[in-house]
C-alpha cells in the first residue's frame, strides 16, 4: 500500500503555502491593494478587449480618426484624435482602437482611488476603486472606446483639482480645473455641467463664496470656454449644426412640446438601475439623502460630504426632469457617479458602523453588481434570449461576419460601390471589409450625420457602375437611391448568428445603371 502525498511533500502544495506565508508577512496598505486591483483589472481589460468585435460607435469613431478635423457633427474632436493616436501606436485594428480606452479607465481609476484619499482616507479611496470595478456601466465602458472613458478620466481630474484649488487665492491652480473641463468637453459636451457642480458648491460653503468676486473661479470658467475655440471655428462655418443636433437629440426645439410621458421617466429610471445595478443606485441615493438631511448639522466631514453632492446631483436632476418628455441614454450620467461610489463609499466607512443592517444592504448591493458585471463579460453561458432578455453583447457579434457576407456579394455582382443606409452599418463594413473601402450613405435633404461632410458617391459613380445597398432590419432603400438607378432589386436576405442563434436581419439590394437624377 503506497503512501498518499500531503502538503508536507506536495511540491505545489508547498509552493501554495509559501505564495501565503509571503503575503501574510507583508504590511499591506490600502493604496498596495488598491494598486494590484488597478494592475489586475487593467492587465485583463487588456486582453479582453481583444476578444470582441466593435461596436458600432467605435467603428464610426474610427472613421473620424480617418478624416482628421476641428469637431464633427454631434461632438468635438478628442474621440478622433485619440483613436488616430491609438492605431498610429498599434495599427488600425481592434487593439489600437481600444488601447487608449483601458489606459485612460485604469487612469481614471487611479484618480478616484486618489480622490477618496484626498477627501477622507486611503480606505476611502480603495473602497471607491473597488466599487468602481464592479458597476456595469464602467466596466464595459473600460473596454469600449466611445467618448466616455475621455470624459470620465477629465472629469475626474477636474474634480481632483478644484478641490486642491479651492483654498487658493492665486489664478494658477484654478487654471488647472478649467483645463481638465475644457478637454473633457473637447470629447463630450456633458462636461461643462461640472462648472454649474463647482458653482454649486462655492454657493453652499459660504467661505467658498468670495471666489465669484476674484478671477479665481472666473480664470477657470474662462480657460474651459476657451477650450472650445476649435469646435466654435468649426460650427460657425457649418451653420451651428452641433448646436441643432444637440437641441433635437434633448427634444428641446421650440417645435417640440415638453409633457409629461410616464412611460419615457419610467424607461430613464430602470436603465438607471440596470447600468449601476439596482441595489447599488438605490445605496448610492440612500447615502445622498442621509447626507443631505444631515447636512446642515455640524461635522467634521460636512465640506467634503457637500463637494461629493454637488458633484452628484445636478446631471442626475437635469436628465430626470428632461426624461419626463424624453429618456436620455443611459450613460449621460455617468460622471455623476464617479461622486456617488466616493460618496458611497465614505458612508460606509464613516456612517454604517451604528447601522449593521445598511452596511450589510450595501455589501449585498456590490456583490449583486459584481455578480451583473461578470455575467455581462461572458452572456453565451446564459441564455439571456430564452427568456426573453436582450443580450447587450450582441452589439459586438456578427459585424465581421456581416462584411464576409458584403463582400462575397460584392465579388459575385461586380459592384463597384457600396452603400449603405445607417451611419453604423456604412461604418462596421468600412471596418471589417478586408480592403477598407469608403462605404456611402444615401443622399438626403438634410444633414444627418458625420456623412454629409464627406464626399458621396455621385462624384465617382459612372453609368456602368453598379452598387450593393445594405439596410438593416426591414428597412428598404430610400427614394432618393431608387431614383438614381435605373435598377434596384433584393439579391439576398440573411441573419448574422452567434451560435446558432439570429441576432441581426440584413438586407443587401443590386443597384444598377446609374443615371444619377436623386435628390441632393
Amino acid at each position: 500500500m503506497t503512501d498518499t502525498p500531503n502538503s508536507s511533500n506536495n511540491p505545489k502544495s508547498l509552493f501554495w503555502l509559501e505564495v501565503v506565508d509571503w503575503f501574510r508577512s507583508k504590511d499591506w496598505s490600502w493604496n498596495h491593494l488598491a494598486w494590484i486591483l488597478l494592475v489586475a483589472l487593467t492587465l485583463f481589460r487588456f486582453w479582453y478587449a481583444t476578444t470582441l468585435e466593435l461596436v458600432e460607435d467605435e467603428a464610426y469613431y474610427w472613421l473620424w480618426s480617418q478624416n482628421l478635423d476641428m469637431c464633427y457633427y454631434s461632438k468635438g474632436p478628442g474621440i478622433a484624435w485619440t483613436i488616430a493616436t491609438g492605431t498610429i501606436l498599434w495599427g488600425d485594428n481592434v487593439f489600437g482602437i481600444r488601447f487608449f480606452s483601458v489606459l485612460l479607465s485604469a487612469a481614471t481609476g487611479y484618480w478616484v482611488f486618489r480622490l477618496g484619499k484626498l477627501l477622507f482616507n486611503e480606505r476611502v479611496g480603495f473602497i471607491t476603486l473597488l466599487f468602481a470595478g464592479v458597476i456595469p456601466i464602467y466596466a464595459v465602458g473600460s473596454i469600449l472606446m466611445t467618448i466616455d472613458p475621455l470624459s470620465l478620466f477629465f472629469w475626474t481630474l477636474a474634480a481632483y483639482t478644484f478641490w486642491q484649488a479651492k483654498d487658493q487665492d492665486r489664478i494658477l491652480p484654478w487654471l488647472l480645473p478649467g483645463l481638465w473641463i475644457g478637454l473633457g468637453m473637447l470629447c463630450k459636451y456633458t462636461n461643462v455641467a461640472q462648472l454649474l457642480c463647482f458653482a454649486l458648491f462655492c454657493l453652499w460653503i459660504p467661505r467658498y463664496r468670495s471666489h465669484f468676486a476674484k478671477p479665481t473661479f472666473w480664470s477657470m470658467v474662462f480657460v474651459s470656454l476657451l477650450s472650445l475655440t476649435p469646435t466654435i471655428a468649426w460650427n460657425a462655418k457649418h451653420d451651428w449644426i452641433t448646436l441643432q443636433h444637440l437641441v433635437d437629440r434633448g427634444k428641446l426645439g421650440p417645435d417640440d412640446s415638453f409633457t409629461f410621458k410616464f412611460n419615457e421617466l419610467t424607461q430613464f429610471i430602470s436603465e438607471q438601475a440596470l447600468v449601476i445595478s439596482p441595489l447599488f443606485l438605490i445605496s448610492i441615493l440612500i447615502s445622498a439623502g442621509l447626507l443631505l438631511r444631515s447636512s446642515g448639522k455640524k461635522d467634521l466631514l460636512n465640506t467634503q460630504w457637500k463637494f461629493l453632492l454637488a458633484l452628484f446631483a445636478p446631471l442626475i436632476l437635469f436628465y430626470l426632469v428632461l426624461s419626463i418628455n424624453e429618456a436620455g441614454e443611459a450613460n449621460w450620467t455617468a460622471p455623476s457617479y464617479l461622486a456617488g461610489i466616493v460618496m458611497l463609499a465614505a458612508f460606509v466607512c464613516h456612517k454604517t458602523a451604528t447601522k449593521p443592517l445598511l452596511r450589510r444592504f450595501i455589501i449585498g448591493a456590490a456583490a449583486l453588481a459584481l455578480i451583473q458585471t461578470i455575467a455581462l463579460h461572458n452572456t453565451a453561458v446564459i441564455p439571456l434570449s430564452k427568456l426573453g432578455i436582450p443580450d447587450p453583447l450582441d452589439r459586438v457579434r456578427g459585424n465581421r461576419q456581416l462584411a464576409e457576407t458584403v463582400v462575397t456579394i460584392q465579388q459575385e455582382q461586380g459592384a463597384t460601390f457600396l452603400v449603405a443606409r445607417r451611419y453604423q452599418t456604412a461604418s462596421l463594413i468600412s471596418f471589417y471589409h478586408p480592403d477598407r473601402p469608403q462605404v456611402f450613405l444615401p443622399k438626403s435633404d438634410r444633414i444627418e450625420n458625420q456623412f454629409s461632410f464627406w464626399p458621396g458617391y455621385d462624384e465617382l459613380m459612372k453609368h456602368e457602375h453598379s452598387a450593393l445597398f445594405i439596410c438593416r432590419g426591414e428597412e428598404g432603400p430610400r427614394q432618393s437611391l431608387v431614383d438614381e438607378f435605373a435598377d434596384v432589386r433584393l439579391i439576398k436576405e440573411f441573419h448574422t448568428t452567434f451560435q446558432g442563434r439570429m441576432i441581426h436581419l440584413y438586407r443587401i439590394y443590386l443597384c444598377s445603371y446609374y443615371h444619377g437624377q436623386g435628390r441632393k
